[in-house]
């Protein structure tokens, strides 16, 4: 049984598919492999800031007035002080002998009060295997993104060669593309965090691991970055349609089965959006397992429709309406096209 597990994985890893496999996991390893060298050789730091737990408990220490022993209000203060100060470090620790002398320095001049409003904006530096509190951290976005564009890319591929659908061009093409631009979109959004948290659309803290974490998830699912980027423009450049955003459709649909056969798989049903006038490109899309489809950003206009289904059981089969009028600015809907079996 184990030799025969290892001769079909020694037949996959030889097939296109396996060859596929092999070489973004080797590329992956590689950028991991040189990723953890940068970190041995050059030391990294992060902002250590204290939990509302801890807040808490300073803010008690610092309206204490059990202690009776302050000769004034003044040395009363100082002592509370001191023994926040104590516990912020015992806290953070262990952080560097420089980091200790700044936190002194921050708090010297501020009483109670003020001291107790700047609480959550506290923090100190220490040592740490990642870069998160310098203009390295950037680096670290450009990493965390491609591993999460190869991470989706092992997850998607491995889905398409278990159902047989594998295409090597396409998605080679696809994910050679995402490792170019997913990490400089995850930068143009780090970079804008802040006018993102305002509009209340996303919010990380881009000095503690959330960083890591974020860049992750926006190579993982860069599509959806793209979409965030979308949002930005949104808030960064309001007021609507101007006279240089295009004047675009959308259309949706559904292709059904001929009657007596229900259970026909849909998914692979290929629907092309043809113009009948002008010099517009056609438009090709793939029904889902339901049948539904949509095509986006094309001009109004007369368009044929047709539909096409290669099922290698049973054949061929196709749908076609010959003029298809979508004048108006939005969505808009077809009526389903019913598959017929070719002759």
């Amino acid at each position: 049984m184990a030799f025969q597990f290892l001769y079909t994985m020694r037949d996959f890893l030889n097939s296109t598919e396996g060859k596929f496999i092999k070489y973004w996991t080797s590329l992956l390893l590689i950028l991991v492999a040189f990723y953890l060298y940068l970190h041995f050789n050059v030391s990294g730091s992060i902002d250590k800031r204290l939990t509302k737990d801890e807040i808490t408990t300073v803010t008690l220490i610092l309206t204490d007035t059990s202690s009776q022993n302050a000769v004034n209000c003044s040395q009363l203060d100082s002592t509370r002080k001191v023994k926040a100060i104590e516990f912020i470090l015992n806290q953070l620790s262990p952080i560097d002998d420089s980091a200790v002398v700044k936190l002194n320095r921050q708090t010297a001049p501020l009483n109670i009060p003020t001291m107790i409003a700047m609480l959550p904006t506290i923090s100190v530096s220490s040592g740490y295997f990642f870069w998160l509190n310098t203009d390295w951290k950037y680096f670290e976005v450009i990493f965390w993104t491609i591993f999460g564009v190869i991470a989706n890319l092992l997850y998607k591929s491995s889905g398409t060669i278990g159902e047989g659908k594998f295409d090597r061009t396409k998605e080679l093409t696809l994910y050679t593309a995402k490792i170019y631009y997913a990490p400089l979109i995850s930068l143009i959004i780090v970079f804008s965090y802040s006018v993102l948290s305002s509009s209340n659309e996303v919010y990380f803290d881009n000095t503690s691991l959330e960083l890591l974490v974020f860049s992750f998830i926006l190579g993982f699912f860069s599509s959806r970055a793209v979409e965030l980027l979308n949002k930005l423009k949104d808030v960064l450049l309001p007021g609507g349609k101007g006279e240089e955003e295009p004047v675009t459709a959308s259309l949706t649909g559904k292709v059904e089965p001929p009657a007596g056969t229900p259970a026909m798989n849909l998914e692979d049903t290929e629907i092309t959006l043809t113009p009948l006038h002008g010099n517009e490109p056609e438009l090709t899309t793939k029904a889902d397992d339901e049948g539904k489809y949509s095509f986006s950003n094309f001009k109004p206009g007369e368009y044929k429709l047709e539909a096409k289904l290669l099922d290698e059981g049973t054949g061929t089969f196709t749908a076609l309406v010959e003029k298809i009028a979508i004048t108006k600015i939005g969505s808009t809907s077809a009526n389903p096209m019913i598959l017929k079996k070719q002759q």
